[in-house]
This record gives structure tokens, sequence and C-alpha cells, in this order.
């Protein structure tokens, strides 16, 4: 797991507390996760319930940075994946895009759907989403607007961005390529 000795996780609304909540409630068997059966073993078995493998999915390669560059209006400028714990239970692409003369950056989540209810659980500010996915509600971590979004039986999506109307182009297109 990829984490500085400088970030604090206390607060609810930093982007790792999401994650660590994830981890938590998959470690102590909640979420509606079958009981842990040992360390690992577990949870990859909590990843094939998601009928996805996420600790397989690239998702800089599923959703392509030109794509989201495009999709925001700007000029890709990076991105970067990375897979959290090394159980596969949440993976990611972090995109940098110029629009004008600002660079924003764009990230998008993919976590087994069973922890979309947990995670819309631990969020302080909902406000519910109609027209993408499945299920999906709206919120702030810091100042990026986050677009959490449930395809059943799939995968949880969480999308953020400085805009709402980028978070969901965002959500948008990555939920176009699964």
């Amino acid at each position: 797991m990829r984490l500085s000795s400088s970030v604090h996780f206390a607060s609810p609304r930093h982007p790792w507390s999401r994650l660590v909540l994830t981890l938590a409630l998959v470690a102590a068997g909640g979420a509606g996760a079958a009981p842990a059966a040992r360390g690992q073993e577990a949870a990859d078995a909590s990843v094939r319930l998601a009928g996805r493998d996420l600790a397989a999915l690239d998702v800089c390669a599923l959703v392509p940075g030109d794509a989201v560059a495009t999709a925001l209006g700007g000029t890709l400028e990076g991105a970067t994946g990375s897979t959290y714990s090394g159980s596969g239970l949440a993976t990611d692409c972090a995109y940098t895009v110029r629009v004008g003369r600002r660079t924003m950056v764009a990230l998008v989540f993919f976590y087994p759907p069973q922890h979309f209810a947990a995670m819309r659980q631990g969020e302080a500010v909902l406000e519910p989403v109609t027209g993408v996915g499945d299920e999906a509600y709206w919120s702030m971590i810091g100042s990026m607007h986050q677009l959490t979004v449930l395809k059943r039986g799939d995968v949880t999506l969480d999308a953020r961005a400085a805009t709402q109307r980028d978070a969901r182009r965002l959500a948008e297109l990555a939920l176009s390529r699964l």
C-alpha cells in the first residue's frame, strides 16, 4: 500500500479514509463479506465476489488518458495507476490534464460492488444521482467532487474531479469502457 508518513487518515473527507474504511470492513468481515478465511485468501475471495478480477484490472489501460483528456476538454500530461494493499481491493488511475492554463488531477477508482453500501455510510455529505449506473451519489473529498457509482454484480466506481460536470464525464467514460 502506498502511504505517506505525513498523511493523516482520521478525516472523513480525506481521500484515503474511504480506502482505510473499506479495508477495515473487509478485514472485519463486514459489508456482506464472507467470514474471513485467512489474510490474502480472504481478500482474494472478496475480489472474486465482484465478478471482475480487480487485482488484474489496469484502470489506466481500461480508461485511457487520451480519452479522459478529451472528455475533460484538455490535453493529457500523465497517468499513473495503482492497486492498493496488494489484494486487489481497490485499483485506480490518476490523470493529470491541462485545460487551458490550469493543470488538474482527475481520479478513477474501482472497488468490489459489495463495498458501495459501506462507502455510502461513511460519507458525511450525500446527494443521490440518477441516470448513471444502478445507484450513485455525490460527495466531496477535500476540494474534489466525487461521484460514486454502483454497477451491480460488477464494480463500485469512484470518479473524482474539480467539478461535478467533469466527475460525471469521467464516471460515464469509465462505465462505457466496462
